[in-house]
């Protein structure tokens, strides 16, 4: 019986490769599934309830012909094993940030082909911006986890020490804070500060965009440079005048460099340096 389901299984994937929106890789983990759940199909017929968000990423994550069954929760194995995994991610990032909401937007597999080991990949939202998580597995089937929205973390952190700290500016003043930190385990959390990070990554370096809506004056830049350098938050600073541009994207950061003059230091620096708008 098993013998005649995989050979079906194969022919089927000839067909269906080209028509639905799966991987050549998600197909093998489909085919390991169907072999090791031969003996358990009795329970397939049983409805699980899932949450709006599971479904969704279910669903999307079916092909054009298993979508209404998907979404009515009746699971093939596989796809069982794929709630599994979305639900450990979704737990793994309660525990590591309870203070935030963070949606699963999509998932997707990742393994050699006719490995068992594979590597799930998910895109995270928060804040209308977007994160990636892992999960991994090694040779005995154990999961890690892990994921990039530490970023998020470290430059709220720098963002909101940076404002307090120019909040008596004359002008009105910006912060972004830009951060590259890899996908991170649980090494680090919610409560991680960027002065405990630098200890776990002395190599780290963090880039702080200082929007000033005002016409270029280097006094001004002066004076936010010199209250900057009395606290060791960020490690470079871009001081840009935007003048009265309302449209500003602040994460935007490489073309605002193109078309806004800016003042750049690091740490250290005792010259301020200019660039001019090209």
């Amino acid at each position: 019986m098993i013998k005649k389901r995989l050979c079906t299984f194969i022919i089927l994937i000839m067909i269906s490769i080209c028509t639905t929106g799966c991987s050549l890789d998600e197909y093998v983990e489909m085919g390991y599934y169907l072999i090791e759940s031969e003996a358990t199909d009795k329970d397939e017929d049983k409805y699980i309830e899932l949450t709006e968000e599971e479904r969704k990423l279910l669903v999307d994550h079916a092909s054009d012909a298993s979508k209404e069954r998907v979404g009515e929760g009746k699971l093939e194995s596989y796809e069982k094993s794929y709630l599994e995994k979305i639900r450990g991610m979704k737990n793994y990032l309660k525990k590591k940030y309870p203070s935030y909401d963070i949606e699963l937007k999509k998932f997707s597999i990742s393994s050699l082909l006719f490995s068992k080991t594979s590597k799930y990949l998910f895109e995270l939202i928060y804040d209308d911006e977007s994160y990636s998580a892992e999960i991994s597995f090694d040779s005995e089937d154990n999961p890690t986890y892990k994921d990039d929205f530490f970023a998020y973390i470290l430059r709220m952190e720098c963002d909101t020490r940076i404002t307090k700290l120019l909040q008596n500016n004359e002008s009105d003043v910006h912060s972004y804070t830009s951060v590259g930190v890899g996908l991170r385990g649980d090494d680090v959390d919610e409560n991680t500060s960027i002065d405990e990070y630098r200890v776990l990554r002395p190599d780290f370096e963090a880039w702080t965009y200082i929007y000033i809506e005002q016409d270029d004056d280097k006094e001004v830049a002066e004076q936010i440079r010199n209250a900057l350098i009395k606290e060791e938050i960020s490690d470079v600073y871009v001081l840009m005048f935007i003048g009265n541009d309302m449209n500003v994207k602040y994460a935007d950061t490489y073309t605002n460099r193109r078309h806004y003059p800016y003042y750049m230091f690091k740490k250290g620096d005792i010259e301020l340096k200019k660039y001019d708008e090209e």
